[in-house]
């Protein structure tokens, strides 16, 4: 059954209703103002209550407004403008004055003698409102905040006065740097019994003295008159909301940033007194009450101060969840405190789905403080995105993985999507289900990669050569099968008796769909014995992707020069298990969400020494447990691989038990009331929903 949802946001809720707790050990929702409280910054201009509390303050007519009280008689904040005002926001009122004639410089208020690093960025940025009985009309571009360097000219934002009555954000990027050098002078030599002197301009400049001020009747260059001044400025007031100074991050360079409001040191405070700041070691906060919240220090956000999960940092950016046990996070752990039941709820819409991981949740042990890389004692935990299919691999405490993948594409990109996935070790089939915008999909179960079977071998005459076979010698062949996890084991022994001098023998095995290529190792003796160097052949797989009955050939004219390798008597990685019983949780799991580990190794090398990029590992079996199944791989172009995810991780859920469908549907409801689905369907299949 198809049923049409078309839902809207929900206002009310501000991504903060659910209902479904039980069982909750992480839930953080960036839509929340509840959850997030914003992208790590500084402000650097102050907040001031009063006039005096501004460094400049020419005039008496600029106030402090508040929401619920009204001090100076200005009105609150709902009766001057639209829009809503937490209790966090600073709102000034600058009123404008009715007479003929008055002082231009009135009104102009602000903050000096900070000082901003040569070379660096920063944004001064404010909301400003003008009130629809301002006497300015049509005119665009009108100056009302300042930036004045010292001894330079001064910068200026501008208000659109043709759209009066509304908030603009206005920002002024600020590149502080010097206009003119000076040379700096060495001092002079010491004589007998006296010191020399220093030289005293040889001090390197690297700041400058930055005035910043709230303006709205600055004349340069906007007025040329003082009548032009006076006919523009008079009646209406002007609202200055939230005036912040900030350093731009080095992704924001050559663009204004604004990160959400914070308080600046209460203004005329002494120097010692830090600017207000936000820190990095504050976090997406774990709305369960479990105390996981994810720490922000090395998280990129969006032009909306939200955070955006992408590759940052030494290890992939990971980000660490647990800041309550250390304020830098990478000391703490994600403890789910069940090895055998556990779900994952995401909300995201991705901007790239196809060839390239997008990793939405990963955690495993960690060395000194970030991911190990070494499989040999990986206890990874993971999902992730590759060519629209959902991934996950759960690793327990000996290496071995429960692994699967949805068997068709789920994901598009630029769509809102629900992933859940549902793992019951103890469960006989079905140990890891995936259900996408509420419903149940089919998935493929992921095993050991085999050997090639049914080789056959086949020698004849060709014309004479000297490297080609003799009459009367022995050879001993194995062949394996490699992906970009590791080598298989070698196939059953195949030996044959060269009959006829000036032989060629002729290999022929079944497809191993899910390889990327084929190792092929010789021998020549009686004893069926292989030494280091027996590796003559790197056989690209041209049925990559396709049947185990296409058929694979090589010929052997003994002219290949064996290389180091041998055949294994054991998987390079026997990870994979479908009968797993538990799953790695302990406290030395760290965690993290939109990102993985950068791999140490993205190339293959082959034994024979060809290097190329490898795709997806996706061969497995129908969950049923039935006939074998192989998916495509993917891109194999070269490169290295994005392991982490573009686009929005709105919502993440982690919890010690397993969902039932109906537990996984109810969440899908009641989380889709955050989001506006009116250009998409989404459908629910096997009937409808109660509320």
């Amino acid at each position: 059954m198809r049923v049409i949802f078309p839902f809207k946001i929900m206002p009310a809720h501000n991504g903060t209703r659910r209902k479904l707790t039980d069982g909750l050990v992480l839930y953080t929702n960036e839509l929340s103002h509840k959850s997030y409280p914003g992208e790590p910054t500084i402000n650097f201009v102050e907040t001031a209550e009063k006039d005096n509390d501004f460094d400049v303050h020419t005039g008496w007519d600029f106030y402090r407004i508040y929401r619920d009280k009204d001090p100076n008689q200005q009105g609150i904040y709902k009766s001057l403008a639209p829009g809503y005002m937490k209790a966090t926001d600073v709102v000034y009122k600058h009123n404008f004055p009715t007479g003929t004639t008055y002082n231009p410089i009135l009104g102009k208020h602000g903050f000096t003698g900070i000082f901003l690093n040569i070379n660096s960025e920063y944004t001064l940025s404010v909301e400003v409102f003008v009130s629809e009985g301002h006497q300015r009309t049509g005119i665009k571009n009108r100056g009302v905040i300042q930036a004045s360097p010292l001894n330079q000219a001064s910068e200026y934002g501008t208000y659109d006065f043709s759209k009066k009555g509304t908030w603009q954000t206005v920002s002024i990027l600020i590149k502080p740097s010097l206009l003119t050098g000076t040379d700096a002078t060495s001092g002079t030599g010491g004589s007998s019994g006296t010191s020399g002197t220093s030289g005293t301009t040889g001090v390197i400049q690297t700041s400058i003295r930055y005035s910043v001020y709230m303006h709205p009747r600055v004349n340069y260059p906007y007025q040329s008159s003082q009548n032009n001044q006076r006919e523009n400025a008079l009646h209406g007031y002007i609202l200055y909301k939230n005036l912040q100074l900030e350093k731009n991050k080095p992704e924001h360079a050559g663009s204004t940033h604004r990160t959400q409001f914070i308080k600046g040191r209460p203004g005329g405070s002494p120097s010692s007194v830090s600017h207000s700041a936000r820190l990095a070691s504050s976090g997406l906060a774990d709305l369960s009450g479990n105390n996981n919240s994810l720490n922000i220090k090395a998280m990129n956000f969006d032009s909306n101060a939200r955070p955006v999960f992408s590759q940052r940092g030494s290890f992939g950016s990971y980000q660490d969840i647990g800041i309550t046990a250390t304020k830098s996070g990478s000391s703490s752990s994600l403890l789910l405190n069940t090895s055998n039941k556990k779900t994952y709820d995401f909300w995201v819409n991705l901007d790239s789905v196809d060839n390239e991981y997008s990793t939405l949740f990963y955690s495993d042990v960690t060395q000194s403080g970030s991911f190990t890389s070494d499989e040999g004692i990986s206890k990874k935990q993971q999902i992730y995105i590759y060519d629209g299919r959902v991934y996950c691999n759960f690793y327990n405490t000996n290496g071995l993985s429960t692994s699967c993948f949805t068997k068709n594409s789920v994901i598009f990109a630029g769509r809102i999507h629900n992933i859940s996935v549902v793992v019951d070790t103890t469960s006989a089939v079905k140990k890891i289900k995936i259900y996408i915008d509420g419903h149940i999909k089919d998935v493929i179960k992921v095993s050991n990669i085999k050997p090639p079977s049914r080789v056959t071998l086949r020698s004849f005459n060709t014309a004479a050569n000297l490297n080609l076979f003799t009459k009367g010698q022995t050879v001993n062949y194995k062949i394996s099968s490699y992906d970009e996890k590791g080598e298989s084991i070698g196939s059953l022994l195949k030996t044959t008796l060269i009959k006829n001098n000036s032989s060629i023998v002729n290999l022929t095995w079944s497809n191993v769909p899910e390889a990327l290529g084929f190792y092929v190792y010789r021998s020549l003796n009686n004893l069926s014995r292989f030494d280091s160097n027996s590796l003559i052949a790197n056989v690209s797989n041209s049925y990559f992707g396709g049947r185990i009955s296409d058929s694979i050939t090589f010929s052997d004219d003994n002219s290949s020069i064996a290389t180091n390798g041998m055949p294994k008597d054991t998987n390079d990685y026997d990870k994979y298990s479908l009968i797993n019983d538990d799953f790695h949780d302990s406290s030395d799991l760290k965690a993290t969400i939109g990102s993985a580990p950068k791999s140490p190794n993205p190339w293959y090398i082959a034994p024979g020494g060809e290097k190329s990029y490898v795709g997806q590992q996706t061969h497995g079996t129908d969950d049923d447990g039935g006939k074998e199944h192989t998916e495509e791989a993917g891109s194999r172009a070269k490169g290295v691989p994005k392991e982490y995810a573009e686009g929005k991780i709105y919502k993440v859920s982690v919890y010690n038990k397993s969902l039932d469908s109906k537990d996984i549907l109810y969440n899908f409801i009641q989380g889709a009331e955050d989001f506006d689905f009116a250009s998409q369907e989404i459908m629910v299949e096997g009937g409808s929903y109660g509320g």
